[in-house]
């Protein structure tokens, strides 16, 4: 009798499946909705003054940003909203563009790369605070695991690889704060990757300009780009969401 009870509990062991550690795809709609409001809320925000001020909108906008003051203050919410997004999947590229589209290319890159750096700088800080207890929610702690085992079996430098992907991209600097690596490592591999990121968005951004067509350009482009990432990433057996 005792033989049995241990044979059926064995065979009850065998027969539970492993717990994957990598994100579900049940996750991909809530993050995907998440973007799309997002994207809806910015949409319906940079209709209105078009349809209030009609074509007059695009010239006040560059008497706007000719000034010293107002060119500050949008760079300032820029790099708030880039530092934002480690907790509220903001969609960073169409910031860095829509920056880009008001400051300048260079200017856009320059913003964009030091709020996406300062993300993970504060992001990494989270990570050497919070250990492993990234969350209660399953679902989220089993995305945080998959990435910390990303970093094992990759190193540093796959916090490079993950800048452009969504979601993956904040929970990698996470999860290296987590990990204990060493934040010059971790800073030297986002940072150069943020440039480049920055630099694409922006270049984006300086060629559609201020009108509608130019921000419906930018929007199809920020979104283009990190669903490529994401495609990208699956090719190679990472799973973005």
């Amino acid at each position: 009798m005792g033989n049995a009870n241990m044979s059926a509990e064995g065979l009850s062991h065998r027969a539970t499946p492993q717990e994957d550690p990598r994100p579900r795809s049940g996750r991909r709609w809530p993050i995907a909705l998440t973007y799309a409001a997002w994207i809806a809320i910015l949409i319906a925000i940079s209709a209105l003054p078009y349809i209030f001020f009609d074509g007059d909108f695009t010239r006040i906008v560059e008497q706007a940003m000719t000034e010293e003051s107002s060119r500050i203050a949008a760079a300032s919410i820029g790099i708030v909203l880039l530092v934002a997004d480690l907790l509220l999947v903001i969609p960073s590229g169409l910031i860095i563009a829509l920056m880009a589209a008001l400051l300048g290319g260079v200017i856009g890159a320059i913003v964009g790369a030091i709020g996406l750096s300062l993300a993970c700088a504060l992001g990494f800080w989270i990570g050497r605070s919070i250990k492993g207890d990234f969350s209660d929610n399953p679902a989220e702690q089993r995305q945080f695991t998959y990435a910390k085992d990303l970093i094992r079996r990759n190193g540093v430098i796959i916090l490079s690889a993950c800048r452009p992907i969504p979601v993956l991209a904040e929970l990698s600097v996470i999860a290296a704060g987590a990990l204990g690596l060493p934040m010059r490592s971790v800073m030297m591999a986002t940072v150069l990757a943020n440039v480049g990121l920055a630099s694409v968005y922006a270049g984006l951004g300086s060629m559609a300009g201020t009108g509608w067509l130019g921000f419906s350009f930018v929007l199809a482009a920020s979104l283009a780009l990190p669903a490529t990432t994401i495609l990208l990433a699956r090719s190679f057996g990472i799973r973005a969401s």
